[in-house]
């Protein structure tokens, strides 16, 4: 029960040291939002820190009965993100157009921790928290790589994933998942290793694979479309 309870009172915590009070404004309640969405820049539930945020309150508003509702009642209607280290707010009135949010300079740096996106209706709030990751920077080059034929008649031969893709910058684990090319060469979904079968005849195959970048706490996931190829002579 304690587990539950806490994160809901630190949302509502958090969310009572930011918004903006003014004289006579009275702010009749909290809820927890339904908007991802609606929001450019969320990936896998995760926050990806780029130099804008957009969000379409809009089309959010629309689908949410309830922030409906509140609309319908009038007052103006502010969009916030919240970062503990960064607080950046955005007065938005006309939802009929996207928000878009600008990042303060190297807001990126403060990837890893929590992010609050906090809509104001009127006299209500509507608030949703994420973790926050920085963009992905993994790069991904094919190659191409030579089996002998003569060993091929005999046998399967392999090949480190190194000899067909040079991969940089990864954050996560890397996975892979052939998308295309000739069913007698394979690839490891774990370990990237190349399979191929033997008495396949001389010539030069290419290869399509998407390579994939689980991520980490500090940046996003990322998937890669690339080819290489194999030379069988």
């Amino acid at each position: 029960m304690k587990k539950k309870v806490i994160p809901i009172l630190m949302a509502i915590l958090m969310a009572f040291a930011i918004m903006p009070f003014s004289a006579g404004t009275a702010y009749a309640a909290m809820y927890e939002g339904h908007f991802d969405d609606y929001i450019d820049g969320l990936q896998y539930g995760k926050i990806v820190m780029r130099s804008t945020l957009t969000i379409d309150v809009g089309a959010a508003i629309e689908a949410d009965p309830q922030m409906k509702a509140s609309f319908s009642k009038g007052g103006d209607v502010v969009v916030r993100l919240y970062h503990p280290e960064h607080p950046v707010y955005f007065d938005y009135d006309n939802v009929t157009q996207i928000a878009t949010l600008t990042m303060p300079y190297n807001f990126s740096a403060y990837a890893g921790n929590m992010v609050y996106i906090y809509i104001h209706i009127g006299s209500d709030i509507f608030y949703r928290n994420y973790d926050a990751v920085a963009e992905n920077l993994m790069s991904v080059v094919g190659k191409t790589a030579t089996v002998k034929y003569k060993k091929l008649k005999k046998k399967n031969q392999y090949l480190d994933v190194k000899k067909v893709l040079a991969i940089g910058n990864a954050a996560g684990d890397v996975s892979f998942a052939k998308a295309k090319g000739n069913k007698k060469i394979t690839i490891d979904a774990t370990t990237g290793e190349v399979t191929v079968k033997k008495k396949l005849k001389k010539g030069k195959y290419t290869i399509t694979v998407n390579v994939t970048d689980a991520g980490d706490q500090y940046y996003s996931a990322m998937t890669l479309k690339k080819r290489f190829n194999i030379k069988v002579k």
